[in-house]
């Protein structure tokens, strides 16, 4: 039997003397006052004009589950011995499930206990050997609080207990392989990952390195990129660069994430390189952009090579005038004595150059004038 009293100012209310406004709001023959909870109405449709109703024999969670949501409206006082002893659940797994809304994902915290999972916002009693077990509000409080600040986006809409990012927003920096990471760290289970459709990006994070030896004519630049085990070739992912895309393919049909700091670099070295499928090499004579593509340079050869052009070009005499070796009969015109000069210049420094006069200039006799 469930026997209900009601009050309004410290005075007893009787069922008759009340009416409902609407879900919200309820009126006596001389006061309107806000419903204690959106069940009121549901509850005083159940007792009527009484202040006494009959219930079914019903199962213990069932019971429970009612005691609650009339908690919800106001104080509750039964007898003990109708319910199972409660006990709270003791180290329960942390869940956070993912599905997937149009083109945003829900992110949904549960506690997990064997079998069964707990809505932390819809607390569902489990029985269980005579025992009804419940969650510590402290582990229900630490899962909720651990969805608040994972993003910022989450401290307004968590306010509703509801947790939601556009993809955009998930990609963005790397926050959705950061929240994974955490979640993991934590001991935190995140699921749904491989049922998303929209959504097909690895939580694997790119492990990359790079390195560079010196050849004859060539710097070899030695890239390597993996997600997990699964190590991509470069000519995998130079093409996703030549297509504008910051993700590459991988073998389980997930789609690996490639972080924009690398992109940035792998962008820098491949707009200088020669690239042959698999190979990327960088000339000896730009020399000069590999301290600063390469960080910690510790090769001996190269470093050791970059200081001796570098001095070579400190020491160069660019306004050097050199003369015109006496085996050349012809009269050299000033703009290719100049062109002259610029040959000898490069060639006692070390350098390559292209004389690229129009034709019929004079290329042929600037060439011979330094080649004799």
């Amino acid at each position: 039997i469930l026997l209900r009293k009601m009050y309004l100012e410290n005075k007893e209310l009787k069922s008759d003397d009340l009416q409902f406004v609407s879900t919200f709001l309820s009126a006596t023959k001389d006061k309107i006052f806000l419903n204690p909870s959106i069940k009121f109405l549901k509850y005083n449709v159940l007792f009527g004009k009484n202040s006494t109703v009959l219930l079914p024999k019903m199962p213990a969670i069932e019971l429970k589950k009612l005691i609650s949501e009339l908690e919800d409206i106001g104080s509750v006082q039964i007898n003990e011995k109708l319910l199972p002893k409660q006990v709270y659940i003791e180290n329960p797994d942390f869940i956070i499930k993912l599905r997937e809304v149009t083109d945003a994902i829900i992110f949904e915290p549960y506690l997990k206990h064997n079998a069964e999972e707990i809505d932390i916002y819809n607390v569902v009693p489990i029985l269980e050997s005579r025992k009804l077990l419940s969650p510590r509000k402290e582990d229900t409080d630490f899962l909720h609080n651990y969805l608040i600040e994972a993003h910022p986006n989450f401290k307004r809409t968590g306010l509703n207990n509801f947790f939601f990012l556009s993809l955009k927003d998930l990609l963005k920096n790397n926050w959705f392989l950061n929240f994974c990471e955490g979640c993991e760290a934590t001991g935190i289970d995140v699921l749904g990952i491989k049922e998303l459709q929209g959504f097909k990006y690895s939580t694997k994070r790119a492990k990359f390195s790079t390195n560079i030896k010196s050849g004859i004519d060539w710097f070899d630049v030695d890239m390597t990129l993996s997600f997990g085990l699964e190590q991509i070739a470069p000519k995998t992912w130079i093409k996703a660069l030549k297509n504008g895309e910051n993700f590459v393919s991988l073998k389980d049909g997930t789609l690996g994430l490639l972080p924009e700091e690398w992109l940035a670099r792998a962008r820098e070295i491949i707009s200088v390189a020669k690239v042959d499928k698999d190979k990327i090499q960088i000339s000896h004579y730009k020399y000069n952009v590999i301290d600063s593509l390469f960080e910690n340079l510790e090769s001996p050869d190269i470093l050791d090579f970059i200081k001796e052009r570098k001095e070579k070009l400190e020491k160069c005499k660019l306004n050097k005038a050199y003369t015109i070796p006496k085996k050349i009969k012809a009269t050299l015109r000033d703009y290719q004595y100049h062109g002259y000069n610029w040959l000898r210049f490069l060639n006692d420094s070390g350098f390559g150059g292209i004389l690229a006069d129009d034709m019929g200039l004079g290329k042929t006799i600037q060439v011979i004038t330094m080649l004799v």
